[in-house]
Order: structure tokens, then C-alpha cells, then sequence
């Protein structure tokens, strides 16, 4: 009896160390990135993560409203792609550790504009790619429509507009995974401007995008920008262009945690194929 206790204790401990190497080699492994800000045009100071490896392509990730560039969802994102890319993953203003106040699409193609910029000026990129999510998806067609100066686009749950935008958020599809990823100081980050300044509606802005190719993802359950907003915005957009509907997903990140590899590969062949 006094055997069997004392090789439990050491089955114990050797499980205990296996647990601890494993954390430290993946810890080893992640995508190591350094927070790097920049001041916009507008005097709005903006921080963003750069996972850069020397690859010579540069991928600029735009989160949503109520999410940011160090949300368990997002640092997930960014070390995904970094596999493939260098990833810039961005604060907009009135969000994480940038300043100002977040303005619903008003401004926030400037924030944009300022990191792709330093970027520029900084790094010799072959090649600029944008992926932004739900009210971020919006920015990127608008900054794309604008700038022209970018090689492909992915909008994932990219409203028409923000004015049509559903946001059933009493709905379980919407209150139950905005709870899983309650993060405290994510949400006491946030600060809202409470001014109703004018808006570019993607809607009338994504045909000018052309021929840049842009990709609009849906989540076949989303309450929040429900997916006939991305059919929408397939038909007024010019190829090259594709739309898809993930089956038995919601809004926007939750869509990549509901499948990872599947949401980056679908997105690497976009990036990559143009499939």
C-alpha cells in the first residue's frame, strides 16, 4: 500500500512536469510581437502588436466594435496568421491603449491609414492585405475604396451600413458567446463617442474597390450583422470578389473560434489563390 502511494506521488509529479514543459514550449513556440503606436492625422495615438518573422507580406487585422488587439480572440488571430504573414494587429481609437473616442466608422479609417503608413515607411512589404471584423470588415471596404493601396481585402460580417445594422444582442446566439469572452479590462477600455457625426456607407463605397479582390464572410447565425448584409455587398462589389456563408456560426471572431484552421485556411486561399 505505502508502494502504490508513493508511485502515485511520483506519477504525480512527472505529470506535473510534462504539464510545465509543454507550457513553456508553447510559450517558446507563439509568435513573439511588440506593441509599436503611431499618431494619426487627427492627433489620435494608436497602438498596435507587430509579429514580424522577415516574411514579405504584411497583414493588417481591424477588430470590431467592443474588441481589441489583446482580446483572447484577437492574440489567437494574429499568432495564426503570423505563420504566414507579419501581422499588425490594431487598437482603433477609443479602444485597448489607444486614445480617443471610438466614432462608429467616422474616423477610423484614419487609424488605419497611420499604422499602413509607418508600416510603409519602416518595412520593404511585397505585398499589404487587409482583414477586418464586423464594424472593423466595414472599415477595411472603406479604406480600400479610399486609398487603393492594398493588394487583397477580407470583411468578415461587414454591415451595408451602420444605420442596418441588426444588433439583436438580447438574442442567445448574440448574450451567450459575448459573455464567453467577457475580458474586464477589455470592456472598461472602451469609450464611445456619444456625437452622431456622418458615416461612408460600405454599400456605396465597395464597388470602387476594383480591381482589388475582396472577400466577404458571413456567419449563417449571426444576429448582429445578419449574413444578407454580405450578399448585399457581393452584388454591388466588382470582381474580383467572392462571398461565403460559414454554416452554424455567428458574428464576426466567433466565426474563426468556431473553426481556427478552417476560418485561416479559407482565408489563405483568398490571400494566396484568390479561391
Amino acid at each position: 500500500m505505502r508502494w502504490c502511494t508513493e508511485m502515485n506521488k511520483r506519477n504525480s509529479i512527472i505529470a506535473i512536469l510534462l504539464l510545465i514543459v509543454i507550457f513553456l514550449v508553447n510559450q517558446a513556440l507563439a509568435p513573439i510581437y511588440i506593441e509599436e503606436s503611431v499618431l494619426t492625422e487627427d492627433k489620435i495615438n494608436i497602438k498596435y502588436n507587430a509579429y514580424r518573422s522577415s516574411k514579405d507580406t504584411a497583414l493588417f487585422i481591424v477588430p470590431g466594435w467592443f474588441m481589441t488587439k489583446d482580446s483572447k480572440a484577437f492574440r489567437s488571430i494574429a499568432e495564426d496568421f503570423a505563420k504566414y504573414y507579419d501581422v499588425y494587429a490594431i487598437d482603433l481609437r477609443g479602444h485597448g491603449k489607444s486614445s480617443g473616442l471610438y466614432t462608429f466608422t467616422t474616423n477610423e479609417v484614419k487609424d488605419i491609414r497611420a499604422v499602413i503608413e509607418k508600416t510603409r515607411a519602416e518595412r520593404n512589404y511585397r505585398r499589404y492585405l487587409l482583414l477586418g471584423f464586423s464594424l472593423g470588415g466595414a472599415l477595411v471596404i472603406n479604406y480600400t475604396a479610399k486609398y487603393k493601396d492594398v493588394d487583397s481585402v477580407i470583411a468578415v460580417s461587414a454591415p451595408t451600413s451602420f444605420d442596418n445594422i441588426e444588433n439583436h444582442f438580447w438574442s442567445k446566439e448574440a448574450v451567450i458567446p459575448t459573455f464567453k469572452k467577457f475580458e474586464f479590462d477589455r470592456w472598461i477600455s472602451i469609450r464611445p463617442s456619444l456625437l452622431i457625426k456622418s458615416k461612408v456607407n460600405s454599400i456605396d463605397v465597395i464597388s470602387e474597390i476594383s480591381p482589388i479582390p475582396v472577400y466577404l464572410i458571413a456567419g449563417q447565425n449571426d444576429k448582429t450583422v445578419f449574413p444578407w448584409h454580405a450578399f448585399r455587398l457581393y452584388h454591388a462589389a466588382k470582381e474580383p470578389k467572392k462571398v461565403y456563408v460559414f454554416q452554424d456560426t455567428i458574428h464576426a471572431e466567433d466565426i474563426y473560434l468556431s473553426s481556427p484552421q478552417t476560418f485561416v485556411n479559407s482565408c489563405y486561399n483568398w490571400y494566396e489563390l484568390g479561391i
